[in-house]
């Protein structure tokens, strides 16, 4: 396992596009946020990790990911979270969502008409709280 794979994984993942967990392991889905990092940075797409993509994306800036919801509630331990969203659910059960003002991510646990509990998986708990925004990955 490589420390650069998973910095790879955990830099896409905070600017919003999908690359699963950060585990070091580059599978199909980490080759696809590769390749679409790349796409958004004008580079060569050819879904492979190097340090110079990881520069890259660390200097992306985040605003490109679409606002969908914010916390409104918060489970003892503040690994735990109710989102509320702002239009219709366009997430699925199982797919990481995006905090930037506390560089975290989370999966989608389950889905209820306009609200859903996530699981943080990367970040800091201190920094969440109830109105934080969520941004969907690419």
């Amino acid at each position: 396992m490589s420390w650069a794979q998973q910095d790879i994984q955990t830099a896409l993942n905070q600017k919003g596009f999908n690359a699963g967990p950060a585990d070091g392991l580059i599978g199909p889905r980490t080759k696809s946020a590769i390749s679409s990092a790349q796409r958004a940075l004008k580079q060569t797409v050819n879904g492979l990790p190097t340090q110079a993509l990881l520069i890259a994306i660390n200097s992306m800036s985040f605003s490109d990911g679409k606002v969908i919801a914010r916390i409104s509630a918060i489970f003892k331990g503040n690994k735990r979270f109710v989102l509320q969203f702002f239009d219709t659910p366009n997430v699925r059960v199982g797919e990481l969502i995006f905090m930037k003002s506390a560089t975290a991510t989370a999966r989608v646990d389950k889905i209820d008409g306009e609200f859903a509990i996530a699981e943080l998986i990367e970040g800091d708990t201190r920094l969440i709280s109830v109105g934080t925004e969520i941004r969907k990955s690419n």
